[in-house]
């Protein structure tokens, strides 16, 4: 696989690619019971008004810190077991598969639980971000 394609192609879907490259994923439904993480950040918004002013070099800059943002949380993530299900702007949904003998698995809630609160932890890293436009804070909600 290219080295740029994983970044396009969602991970439990490069995992059956490799599991069964003769196999293709177009049109393949997989069902599964999940718990289902929501982390919205705030502060998004006006980082990305205000460097949004500032034209291509603040779209560079707002690029790059989603990008800092963005990689540790997903790694973070997928440390737990979690699979990103969607993401909106700054927001996501995660998916934390349960195991697939059990309907109410309370292992994946459990990972659920304590990644959401890791990737809060983790915030303190966002609290004071320096950028051509100023200081801003950013926070995550969580549920």
């Amino acid at each position: 696989m290219p080295a740029l394609l994983p970044a396009y192609i969602p991970y439990h879907v490069r995992q059956e690619l490799i599991a069964h490259p003769e196999r293709s994923p177009l049109a393949q439904a997989r069902r599964f019971d999940a718990v289902a993480l929501f982390a919205d950040v705030s502060g998004f918004t006006a980082i990305s008004e205000a460097l949004g002013a500032s034209g291509k070099t603040g779209t560079e800059e707002l690029t790059h810190i989603l990008n800092a943002y963005f990689e540790p949380m997903i790694s973070l993530i997928q440390s737990y077991g979690g699979i990103i299900g969607k993401f909106g702007g700054d927001a996501m949904t995660v998916l934390f598969p349960c195991a697939s003998d059990l309907h109410d698995d309370p292992g994946a809630a459990r990972r659920a639980l304590q990644c959401a609160l890791d990737m809060q932890a983790q915030m303190g890293n966002y609290a004071a971000l320096t950028t051509s436009a100023g200081v801003f804070t950013l926070a995550m909600k969580a549920g």
